[in-house]
């Protein structure tokens, strides 16, 4: 099998670091809005935060996630904030993800015509 297709290494620093960079800023641009809300109570995914910082002292919170045609390629990143046993229950309708433990969290993608928890 030939790899004829890759890119050469890049020697230069500077050429290195610009490469970098773009590439960054690809990923970066799926996680669009970076804006972050702290949840105290159930909630749903508006696309107009791309981080929830879910704090279930008081309960089990609910984080519901709509019909992914709207949001496709984007991705939430969904944290369980506090050290208490209540849970952070993430769901798309059909399937349901649990966050149980401090700092767990769960990336949660659009394809566009699904949702993908991981």
């Amino acid at each position: 099998m030939s790899i004829s297709h890759l890119s050469p290494a890049i020697s230069d620093p500077r050429e290195l670091q610009r490469k970098t960079a773009e590439t960054v800023n690809r990923i970066s641009a799926s996680m669009q809005p970076y804006g972050v809300r702290v949840v105290n109570a159930n909630t749903t995914v508006d696309g107009s935060v791309g981080i929830y910082d879910c704090n279930a002292t008081a309960g089990t919170i609910t984080v519901t996630v709509g019909a992914p045609e709207g949001y496709a390629g984007k991705v939430f990143l969904v944290v369980k904030s506090d050290a208490t046993a209540n849970t952070v229950v993430i769901t798309t309708g059909s399937v349901l993800y649990v966050l149980e433990y401090q700092d767990q969290t769960a990336d949660v993608c659009s394809t566009g015509t699904r949702w993908i928890i991981r």
